[in-house]
């Protein structure tokens, strides 16, 4: 693999039998190998990890992924004075918390519900929290998103001092920005949705739902803007439908105040949200 500039970054070696990656050296811009790992072919998953030092020795042994970018994290903060470590992803929980450096402080930063369908105050808690939710008492801060997911977790794992409500918001200026750009039209037939297109999405649903909005309004017209592994699927879904001619699908935006502005309204169809990033 090479880079923008034709400097190679990374070789892969496959397996003869699955023409899967079996071991993968990785390069820095001066073209010398700072990282090797063997993977198993069958799940992709790491079973050996070398990193180099510049004149060639191996300066540390991994034996997975996870040991790498514990030791990783530990390196980075060793010589901060008050680090500040922040899990926004679900995959990131564990190794948060098994960051042993005793000045690191650990927030956990939840984005969504914490619950499966069908989303009651009792209903099973979902896989990609549970290890926050395990841990939370090892947490200097735990973040959700409104006042009574706060409470929903209170009640049911006790009081803490440590769970706190922070919104999803933005900075406003109602005369020169998101709320109020000028020069700005609105198509009065246009429905946008920007999001990445991923199956938790539901935007299938929109495309469906959007074939009967056709049928009473035939000059009506539906965008979507954002990148992800559902885009193929998507497209076919429209063309099955035969609403090509009212449904895009666009590429990541980095305007999304003027997509939004631009159109009647937009539409989210998300099988899981806490509380919406919306303009």
């Amino acid at each position: 693999m090479y880079d923008e500039y034709g400097l190679i970054r990374k070789v892969s070696f496959m397996d003869f039998a699955s023409n899967k990656p079996r071991q993968m050296v990785f390069y820095n811009s001066n073209s010398q190998a700072y990282l090797s790992k063997w993977v198993n072919p069958e799940n992709g998953k790491a079973i050996r990890v070398n990193w180099f030092e510049e004149n060639g020795n191996i300066k540390a042994i991994y034996s997975n992924d996870e040991q790498l970018k514990l030791d990783w994290v530990e390196r980075v903060i060793k010589d901060v004075e008050n680090p500040v470590l922040v899990a926004d992803a679900r995959k990131t929980d564990l190794l948060m918390i098994n960051v042993k450096n005793s000045r690191a402080a650990k927030i956990w930063r939840l984005h969504s519900s914490h619950l499966t369908a069908p989303w009651e105050a009792d209903s099973d808690i979902a896989s990609t929290v549970q290890t926050g939710i395990d841990h939370l008492d090892t947490l200097d801060a735990a973040l959700v998103l409104t006042e009574q997911q706060k409470t929903d977790i209170e009640n049911r794992f006790g009081k803490r001092t440590n769970l706190h409500v922070i919104p999803h918001a933005m900075k406003t200026n109602l005369k020169t920005g998101w709320f109020a750009r000028q020069g700005l039209v609105k198509e009065e037939r246009l429905a946008v949705v920007i999001s990445r297109y991923s199956a938790i999405k539901n935007l299938d649903h929109i495309i469906k739902a959007f074939e009967i909005v056709v049928k009473k309004v035939p000059d009506a017209k539906l965008e979507f803007w954002g990148e992800g592994t559902e885009k193929d699927k998507l497209q076919k879904i429209i063309n099955k439908a035969n609403l090509t001619n009212h449904i895009k699908l666009n590429g990541y935006t980095q305007e999304p105040s003027e997509i939004y502005q631009s159109a009647l309204f937009s539409i989210l169809a998300s099988k899981t949200e806490g509380f919406l990033f919306l303009y």
